[in-house]
């Protein structure tokens, strides 16, 4: 088993696979490198923004595309 060590100020983000999984009109899914991209050198001041940005990006990227899978995301931050 890993163990992380999280600190004041660090944040933890769980999403469903929905989220890496969504893809846009091309077929492109969203990605691990979806969510990390889109989270880089942000701030955060509440769990609910960070939740916001991650489900805005998805979006961004989905544009008209249909969605088939569900979308869960939990942020918890430490302090």
């Amino acid at each position: 088993m890993n163990k992380i060590n999280l600190n004041r100020g660090d944040s933890l983000l769980l999403f469903t696979d929905g989220v890496t999984e969504a893809v846009n009109e091309s077929g492109t899914e969203f990605g691990a490198k979806g969510v990390f991209d889109a989270l880089d050198g942000e701030g955060f001041a509440e769990p609910s923004d960070l939740i916001q940005k991650c489900l805005d990006s998805v979006s961004a990227h989905r544009g008209n595309a249909l969605r088939t899978d569900d979308l869960t995301v939990l942020a918890l931050m430490f302090s």
